[in-house]
């Protein structure tokens, strides 16, 4: 039988939204959706939180550009220094309504139900777990599901999710299709961190 462990969390919004310290490089347009373009990402979130961070989540979301908006690069992120402290701030980059910076708008805190460590749900940027291999996969996804669908499909959203439960869940690569010229068409990939791919479907 599985032991069961998990994570439960609770989110504090802050009233006022902080500005992150470290200057940043406003030219989104390296941020391409493919291996180096995430490996861009990735230097861009290590310079800001440094290399040891612990991460439970990030995630780049795109919105490609409409009649009324630009379109849009988001990253966000869930990250602490200290896993011991179970607490994580909720951070974003390039959030629309802030510009071209790192913000951080809201707390997380959390508590272990078993016998586990904070570490046990969570991951740094290191080995298996890095956002150039999000952005390989990411192209994979988009070349296969466009020859299937025969349509073109872009970046919705790409994430690194940690377990929430360490009796059922593992670490995660996600990666959310939209159709280019159907915004009610999307597909969804899962990986693990090895690459392997563990489901497909229509989202």
């Amino acid at each position: 039988m599985k032991k069961t462990i998990y994570l439960s969390a609770i989110y504090i919004s802050l009233f006022f939204v902080f500005s992150c310290g470290t200057k940043t490089n406003t030219d989104t347009s390296q941020y391409t959706h493919d291996a180096a373009g995430f490996g861009k990402i990735q230097d861009e979130v290590i310079r800001e939180f440094g290399t040891d961070a612990y991460y439970h989540y990030i995630s780049v979301e795109y919105s490609p550009a409409t009649e009324t908006k630009k379109e849009n690069l988001l990253f966000k992120v869930e990250v602490t220094d200290n896993p011991d402290e179970k607490k994580l701030k909720l951070c974003s980059f390039n959030d629309p309504d802030y510009g071209v910076k790192w913000v951080h708008k809201d707390w997380m805190t959390f508590s272990i139900q078993g016998d586990a460590s904070p570490a046990d749900f969570m991951f740094q940027l290191k080995d298996k777990c890095n956002l150039g291999k999000v952005g390989e996969l990411l192209q994979k996804s988009i070349e296969k599901v466009s020859k299937e669908k025969s349509k073109k499909f872009i970046l919705e959203k790409a994430s690194i999710y940690a377990p929430e439960n360490l009796g059922w869940q593992e670490y995660y690569i996600s990666i959310r299709l939209q159709a280019e010229s159907d915004r009610y068409a999307h597909y969804r990939f899962e990986y693990n961190l090895d690459g392997d791919e563990v489901s497909a479907e229509d989202d």
